[in-house]
């Protein structure tokens, strides 16, 4: 008889146990590659502002990858890369609200 027959949830654990291992790696990638991306796409957003559409995908992109770090990494365990993914979001709404501004301003009146 089948152990699928014994025990029919039994595919099911390995399947679950697969999805956790890969989540475990997934985290640990983000941990380790992530914190300063926002900071440097921030960056670029503002530096790149009058040049509109890269200003706003950049400052977008700072945004996202922001709260992506925010959700991987755990504050107690590593606060330098939180507080970076947090100063990147804030210097890619700066980019977007700059880039925006003068996008405005260069519209004909």
């Amino acid at each position: 008889m089948p152990a699928a027959a014994i025990h029919p949830d039994a595919s099911d654990r390995g399947r679950r146990h697969r999805r956790s291992a890969e989540t475990s790696t997934l985290t640990q990638i983000l941990q380790l590659c992530w914190p300063g991306t926002p900071l440097v796409l921030g960056v670029l957003s503002v530096l790149t502002f009058w040049m509109w559409g890269f200003g706003i995908a950049l400052g977008s992109s700072a945004i996202a990858s922001g709260v992506l770090t925010n959700r991987a990494l755990d504050v107690e365990e590593d606060e330098s890369g939180t507080l970076m993914a947090l100063l990147g979001m804030i210097i890619g709404a700066l980019g977007i609200t700059a880039s925006v501004i003068s996008l405005v301003s260069a519209l004909p009146t």
